[in-house]
Order: C-alpha cells, then sequence, then structure tokens
C-alpha cells in the first residue's frame, strides 16, 4: 500500500492520445474519462483532497 498522500497537492499531466473511443485502438480504455475517474479515485482514496488535471494533447506543444 502506498504511502498517505495527506496534505498533498496533486497535480497530474494527462497526455490525449489519438484512439480514445476507436475499436481498433486502445481496447482497454473507451474514453479520458476512464483515466481520469481512476486517477482521482485513486489519488483522493490515498488521501489527496482534489487532484488537478492538466490535458496535454499529443503532438503539440505550447509556444
Amino acid at each position: 500500500m502506498p504511502d498517505s498522500l495527506e496534505g498533498i497537492d496533486v497535480t497530474v499531466l494527462l497526455l490525449q492520445r489519438y484512439g480514445y473511443g476507436h475499436p481498433n485502438f486502445l481496447k482497454y480504455c473507451k474514453n479520458e474519462e476512464e483515466l481520469t475517474t481512476f486517477w482521482r479515485d485513486y489519488f483522493t482514496g490515498n488521501g489527496a483532497v482534489k487532484p488537478t488535471f492538466i490535458r496535454i494533447r499529443e503532438g503539440h506543444t505550447a509556444g
């Protein structure tokens, strides 16, 4: 079991990938919401109060 994340600010960088929701790609993940729900539940279940998510689109850079 991981150490408690109580009092820790968690920020997740979420890479958006081509293929979510397509039957021929990423069959294990239907959409981005499945990923955010899983990780939000994981972090809050281990004590983080309000994890935040920053979307990063594959193939794009800030600039």
